[in-house]
């Protein structure tokens, strides 16, 4: 018993290390008290503050509690107490009293996010507040009655206040006015609402605004006029501006002058179609430039679009491959001198030679972080003429060998990062010596297909004296061949037999001789089978004189087909099932993203669109898988077939679809259904689009 008592002890001693605290009890109450000064009584389904909390505490965690509403003796039970930071969130308030927090004057952070509170009643609370000096008020997702703040924060006690946080809050329309009063506001957040323009007013005092995951088309005017140097937010350094609607670039160069101290700035997630020449040359102080994941398709990047002197820190890509286009990224960033981190992803460079990735990291002679990832990558750039460089990352792309001389002259070099490529063998003529005995380098080249044979073993060695400079190790290093050690860790490998006598390498080279003939046939087998079906089809066919039913298109449907597709599916859609079906065969085809109004998609346009519609097309892939608008019109269709209307719908299966999504369901609706399966054989093409085209015959 004592030992049981004594290692409980000492594991409680190594947990408090570990973790740098201790929980217990309150007193009597039901909240966790930890580092002597917070009590967490969050998610206890309290309807009145507990009594008796320790006189250090100063910090209390309320959320998700139901006390409905705030009476001016609620917080009676914390008098005594030096209470700074109150968390109130997600506890169902729906009113509070006037004098609600007049007994906590020293308050300086509120949470009150995420109840039922109108702007009306968290202005008479606040105007309360006495001589507390709060400097961080959350009142995020509190929904109810109107959408404008109005004049809520002009009570003297708030204009201390330096971070207001308003997300979620369904506002549409803002005057920066109602943040008249708030003379030290540093830090504004206003993401996830539905602004689609505000009015600004002049607040020296912000350094940061959030307008992320908002409609805005365009960025707000930053000066009275445009062009004129009279900031509204003077010493603003960091603005986030990421999905949204926004298309181009100029408005930045408009404003760039407006925003005289811009450190920061992130426009990800946004449908830009033209990034124009030297957009944010105005922009004299920034730094770090953020434009990932683009939304639009064909992009257009002009010369010289991402000029920019003092830029550090540079993030572009797009959400899938082959967005940008019309840019020549060989010399993107000739006019970016002082970049020290460059991230790239998804950017098509299969057909980038050595010499254009030579050409385009030429200027960059102080970068130290190189980021390419899923970027169709075949080699390794070259990097010599990058001696600052400390972190390489190529990770998600198709390299398949790495040599010494690709990282020469790389004394600073800490991190190489080669996950997911297609490399199937390491060795030591892979890397510099130097490199290999550093011991500040780390290694992550897992996920990788690696063929665990001889010439394999000197790495795993390797890998085995140097865990602690390998990533991943061991799980992330699998054997994909031989098939003996197919899906064993690298870590396992024992090779035998490196030194075969004469005769069995003969017996070896015979066997793998007559193994790639087979492999060999089977492989134009599948290369040219949708030549040998379209053959049989033309020879089944040649001497068939009947007639086929022609419907005729002007019945009392609508359309003669709705399309369920997912969005990332829109090129092919676009250029090849509306070529064939619009404008070849003259039929009428209901697209979601062209027919409906604007506003969204909404249950009821999906069904009337689906009732007005003779046949109901579904595009599968692996984006129309995984998206839940598409699911849902799945599960229409699935519908409609248990009804007994199995001819309305048809089925293109676009590409080869992970077996994960490939329910019981889906298989029913391939099995019944009239499907048709795309292909980039030419003849297979023939063959598709006759069966498509028959499927809305019927």
């Amino acid at each position: 018993m004592k030992h049981l008592v004594l290692s409980a002890i000492v594991f409680a001693h190594i947990i408090t290390k570990a973790y740098g605290k201790t929980e217990q009890f309150c007193g009597h109450t039901r909240c966790l008290c930890y580092e002597r000064h917070i009590a967490d009584c969050s998610y206890k389904n309290l309807t009145i503050i507990p009594h008796g909390l320790p006189s250090t505490i100063w910090k209390i965690l309320l959320s998700g509690n139901n006390f409905k509403e705030l009476k001016d003796i609620t917080f009676k039970p914390l008098l005594g107490l030096n209470v700074k930071h109150l968390a109130l969130d997600r506890c169902h308030i729906e009113n509070m009293s006037s004098f609600a927090f007049k007994t906590l004057p020293h308050l300086r952070f509120l949470d009150l996010s995420f109840n039922n509170l109108s702007f009306d009643i968290i202005n008479t609370a606040i105007s309360r507040l006495g001589r507390s000096d709060l400097k961080v008020l959350n009142i995020s997702g509190n929904t109810q009655g109107s959408r404008s703040p109005g004049e809520i924060f002009s009570a003297k006690w708030l204009r201390g206040v330096r971070e207001l946080v308003m997300q979620n809050m369904k506002v549409q329309i803002l005057n920066f006015a109602s943040f008249r009063f708030l003379t030290e506001l540093r830090k504004l957040d206003l993401s996830n609402n539905a602004l689609i323009s505000t009015e600004l007013w002049s607040l020296p005092s912000l350094h940061e605004i959030n307008f992320s995951n908002n409609f805005f088309e365009e960025t707000p005017q930053f000066c009275p006029h445009h062009g004129v140097e009279d900031p509204y937010f003077p010493n603003l350094t960091r603005l986030y501006f990421t999905h949204n609607r926004l298309s181009q670039t100029y408005y930045f160069i408009l404003d760039g002058k407006c925003l005289p101290k811009l450190i920061y700035l992130d426009v990800s997630y946004n449908p830009i179609r033209v990034m124009l020449s030297n957009s944010f040359i105005t922009l004299h102080k920034l730094k770090t430039l953020m434009i990932d994941h683009l939304l639009e398709l064909g992009i257009k990047m002009e010369n010289r679009s991402l000029a920019s002197d003092g830029l550090e820190k540079l993030s572009i890509g797009s959400m899938t491959m082959g967005n940008v286009e019309d840019f020549n990224f060989r010399f993107a960033f000739n006019d970016c001198p002082s970049l020290k981190l460059l991230r790239i992803m998804n950017v098509n460079f299969s057909a980038f030679t050595g010499e254009d990735f030579t050409d385009m990291l030429l200027p960059l002679n102080k970068l130290r972080s190189l980021f390419i990832i899923k970027s169709e990558i075949r080699h390794v750039p070259y990097l010599q003429n990058l001696p600052k460089l400390k972190n390489l990352n190529l990770n998600f792309n198709k390299i398949n060998v790495v040599h010494a001389k690709e990282f020469q002259n790389l004394p600073e070099l800490v991190k190489i990062s080669l996950v997911d490529n297609q490399l199937i063998t390491i060795s030591r003529e892979s890397l510099p010596e130097l490199l290999w005995e550093k011991k500040k380098l780390f290694i992550d080249v897992s996920f990788n297909p690696f063929n665990c044979d001889c010439e394999i073993e000197w790495f795993r060695k390797w890998l085995k004296n140097n865990t602690k400079r390998v990533m991943k190790y061991p799980q992330g290093y699998i054997c994909k061949t031989p098939q003996e050690w197919k899906g064993r860790f690298l870590a396992e490998f024992q090779p035998k037999g490196c030194n075969l006598p004469n005769q069995y390498v003969v017996l070896a080279f015979s066997v793998c001789g007559f193994l790639s003939i087979i492999i060999l046939s089977s492989v134009v087998i599948r290369k040219l089978h949708w030549d040998i079906k379209y053959y049989i089809h033309i020879l089944k066919n040649r001497n068939n004189s009947g007639y086929t039913q022609i419907r005729d298109h002007e019945t009392e449907t609508e359309y003669d087909g709705f399309v369920a597709y997912n969005c990332r599916d829109r090129r092919w859609v676009m250029a090849e099932l509306v070529e064939h079906l619009e404008r070849k065969h003259d039929y009428r085809l209901f697209l979601h993203e062209r027919n409906l109004l604007p506003g969204g998609i909404q249950i009821e346009d999906i069904h009337t669109s689906i009732d007005t519609s003779r046949k109901f097309i579904l595009v599968l892939s692996n984006n129309f898988m995984t998206d839940h608008w598409c699911q849902y019109e799945a599960t229409v269709a699935k519908d409609s077939l248990a009804g007994g209307h199995g001819d309305k719908i048809v089925v293109i299966v676009l590409e080869n679809l992970h077996s994960k999504h490939i329910t019981s369901s889906f298989k029913t609706l391939l099995k019944y259904t009239d499907n048709a399966e795309w292909t980039e054989n030419a003849n297979g093409q023939k063959l598709f689009w006759k069966n498509v085209v028959d499927f809305m015959k019927k």
